[in-house]
């Protein structure tokens, strides 16, 4: 894995605030940034822009995640992130490596199914304002274009009281998905 190099990290909006490096990649230092209003951090690694074009599939799904929050005792951003071919059959610390993430070494890692994670988010409910309807199906979209575009989709949790979310899943030419942070206590 340590050969895999990562294409782009998308980040957006406030998520650009949270990139750092990847010490295990990059052989750089690593930092840990706060989120904007919260006690928590996302410790995620930033790469080099790569000439390459973004695929299109990339630029659809930065543009569903556009100041959209997971919701959680922390409001975090959605941060996409993209890999040319790698591991044939990754493992979730190759899943967290590609998401740039920084993992301690006894972490404990969870799988959910991406119904688990975004079907609350992408229920509209009858007490709720516009705006949080206009949320809602945000949410919605996004979990109809993750099932309609990705393969093999994987919902890793990476930690205890805050969590570490990959949503990751094969693309054509590789390997692409989502990565926030959840504080669940």
């Amino acid at each position: 894995m340590s050969a895999m190099k990562p294409l782009l990290v998308g980040a957006l909006s406030m998520g650009a605030l949270l990139l750092g490096t990847l010490p295990a990649m990059a052989g750089e230092n690593e930092e840990a940034m706060p989120l904007p209003g919260a006690s928590t951090s996302l410790v995620t690694t930033s790469a080099a822009p790569n000439p390459a074009p973004k695929p299109p599939l990339i630029e659809q799904l930065e543009t569903l995640v556009v100041d959209l929050q997971m919701p959680s005792e922390t409001d975090a951003p959605i941060r996409v992130f993209w890999f040319e071919q790698g591991a044939s059959e990754p493992t979730p610390a190759d899943y967290a490596r590609m998401a740039g993430l920084e993992l301690k070494g006894d972490e404990p890692v969870e799988t959910r199914s991406l119904s688990e994670l975004l079907d609350q988010p992408a229920t509209e409910q009858a007490w709720m304002s516009e705006d949080d309807k206009k949320t809602a199906r945000r949410f919605a979209d996004l979990r109809a274009f993750l099932n309609a575009n990705f393969a093999e989709i994987e919902v890793l949790s990476f930690g205890t009281t805050q969590k570490q979310i990959v949503v990751a899943g094969r693309i054509e030419n590789g390997f692409a998905g989502l990565v926030t942070l959840v504080v669940e206590t």
